[in-house]
């Protein structure tokens, strides 16, 4: 159904409806503007989202390589645990890109942020013309 809509021209809906071409030429604009914000706004929740859970699993990872390194003591028990050692530093260099990544992610959130703000003022000044 939606697609048969699609391939009808303008001029005929302009006829049938008998309306004004340019107001009609408004209207579809702005009705895919819309979709278009909306599919940004769904993608842009989903980032957010994605972005909640590696910030969760950071703080988890985080946690669990505090209590780690709580208990290990280095110095004591370096023959017998030193894979535990290797295994505290490979934790570490994760959380040092996770930290990376997190920064990006949170530069990506403000920039589409300030995306979403702008289209919005766009909007509000269409809106008010």
């Amino acid at each position: 159904m939606e697609e048969a809509e699609k391939n009808i021209p303008d001029e005929k809906i302009i006829i049938e409806l008998d309306v004004d071409p340019a107001e009609f030429r408004r209207v579809k604009a702005e009705y895919y503007r819309t979709i278009s914000c909306n599919s940004f706004l769904h993608l842009y929740e989903k980032r957010m989202q994605e972005f909640d859970a590696l910030l969760e699993l950071h703080k988890n990872m985080h946690e669990e390589n505090t209590i780690l390194s709580e208990f290990v003591d280095y110095q004591k028990y370096t023959p017998s645990l030193r894979h535990v050692k290797e295994d505290l530093q490979r934790e570490e260099e994760n959380l040092d890109r996770i930290k990376k990544e997190i920064k990006s992610y949170e530069l990506t959130r403000k920039l589409i942020k300030e995306d979403i703000d702008s289209f919005t003022v766009d909007q509000d000044r269409l809106e008010n013309r």
